[in-house]
């Protein structure tokens, strides 16, 4: 990815700015940790222009963040209250049964923030998943917010304390994937290296 910063970008100029003031940034190397686009469904909604993304299940239907921020439970399933293709308007944090994908289900300040309206840094990581998905499948004339960078730095962020924070646990106790943590770990490892490196350079 370090390379998208100095090479022709065919996304719009907003788009590739933003994401390259990310990879300038520190909270680059979470990006290399966090589930690439193709691993989530998307929707593209032709007559509004514009698309969604699945987040997650919770009972009896599955989540669907917006990109203007909202987030709606479709019924997957009938039940003597609710028919399948129910649509209901998530308004609050849906507590223990909902089940959130990665990365939103490693922070429970992104997991929370997923109902309407989504919390900043959740709205932000919807937000960059849906315009890398757009770009990669060629999608053409969708009408997306951009997410703005100081969110989506936080967003980023909240990934990483929450990748610090569970290397600390035991290990039976962690829920993120062992490969997330080992490769943060070797990160923070090369990165203490190379400080030591330029320390030592200076002292000669």
């Amino acid at each position: 990815m370090a390379d998208e910063s100095t090479t022709p970008s065919l996304a719009p100029w907003q788009i590739h700015n933003r994401f390259v003031d990310i990879i300038r940034s520190d909270a680059c190397p979470i990006l290399d940790l966090i589930p690439s686009y193709d691993r989530f469904r998307f929707d593209l909604n032709q007559s509004e222009n514009t698309v969604v993304m699945y987040v997650g299940e919770c009972g009896d239907g599955e989540i669907i963040a917006h990109p203007d921020g909202s987030v709606t439970k479709r019924i997957i399933r009938d039940s003597n209250i609710r028919k399948a293709g129910t649509i209901i308007k998530v308004i609050k944090p849906m507590g223990g049964q909902f089940r959130a994908v990665a990365p939103f289900s490693w922070s429970d300040s992104l997991r929370q923030g997923i109902s309407t309206p989504m919390s900043a840094p959740t709205h932000a990581l919807v937000l960059m998943y849906m315009h890398i998905w757009v770009l990669k499948t060629g999608k053409k004339n969708v009408d997306l917010p951009m997410p703005e960078y100081q969110w989506l730095y936080g967003a980023l962020a909240l990934v990483r304390n929450a990748i610090e924070t569970e290397n600390m646990l035991p290990i039976k106790q962690r829920s993120i994937p062992a490969e997330v943590l080992s490769a943060h770990q070797l990160d923070n490892a090369d990165k203490d290296k190379l400080t030591k490196g330029d320390m030592e350079m200076e002292g000669a």
